[in-house]
């Protein structure tokens, strides 16, 4: 488990076999000796399941909340400041509805930074 999702490795070589990236997995679930995930699968076009037996699930849980947590923490840091937000959503309210003109905007604004959940909906 790391910054980019899961990734299966070999038991030996630890070679990858899999990576599932973390914007195509879908959800996850455990048991005492089980961890099962849902991963949108591109060539399949449907949500696929998988299930690992694992000795100790609870390792596994804690590093996958403290990659969430680093990734959520980079995150917030590249957000668009709401200063700077402001004046996005000024300068698209301006530029009435030539679309074309406001995704350019929007695109020179996501360049360095990213929108938090609650500016994309602002933005739509």
């Amino acid at each position: 488990v790391g910054p980019v999702g899961f990734r299966i490795l070999k038991p030996v070589t630890q070679d990858p076999i899999f990576l599932f990236p973390w914007g195509q997995i879908h959800s996850w679930a455990h048991g005492p000796a089980k961890f099962t995930f849902r991963f949108f699968d591109d060539n399949k076009h449907s949500i696929v399941s998988y299930a690992l037996a694992i000795k100790d699930v609870e390792p596994l849980l804690q590093h996958i909340s403290k990659v969430i947590d680093v990734i959520l923490a980079d995150r917030r840091r590249s957000a668009i400041t709401d200063e700077a937000f402001d004046e996005l959503l000024g300068a698209l309210t301006s530029m009435g509805s030539d679309a074309n003109r406001q995704l350019e905007k929007i695109r020179e604004a996501t360049v360095a930074n990213t929108f938090t959940s609650e500016q994309g909906r602002k933005i739509l």
